[in-house]
């Protein structure tokens, strides 16, 4: 026999499922993502799945990694074009430390940092 009283319906219990539910959906909405679709040569598609297969990423993560790379890329080209044409003035660069880069030795030996 069921317990009635626990499908009892109040106004209290209306509103804290309200509220479990809306911040499930606040939760959720912060990771949701759009499905996009394009075409692309068979070559691009072979690659991409051969890669998504040797390191075990997903063909989306990876695609998504190299859109964020692509707009990255984009960004710092566009900035360096504005510095190009609005370059750093003698008045600013005079804010910043006077220290300089140190200079190498003539004997230093760097191949035990960038050895392969």
């Amino acid at each position: 026999m069921l317990n009635h009283s626990l499908f009892k319906i109040s106004r209290r219990n209306i509103r804290v499922h309200q509220f479990v539910y809306n911040v499930h959906c606040i939760m959720y909405a912060h990771c949701m993502t759009s499905t996009m679709s394009f075409r692309a040569e068979d070559d691009l598609v072979k690659a991409l799945e051969s890669e998504a297969a040797r390191t075990g990423v997903t063909k989306s993560d990876l695609l998504v990694r190299a859109a964020k790379e692509m707009l990255y890329r984009l960004a710092c080209e566009r900035d360096a074009a504005i510095y190009d044409e609005l370059p750093i003035t003698a008045d600013e660069q005079a804010t910043w430390p006077q220290t300089q880069w140190p200079t190498d030795s003539p004997g230093t030996d760097w191949s035990e940092i960038f050895a392969s």
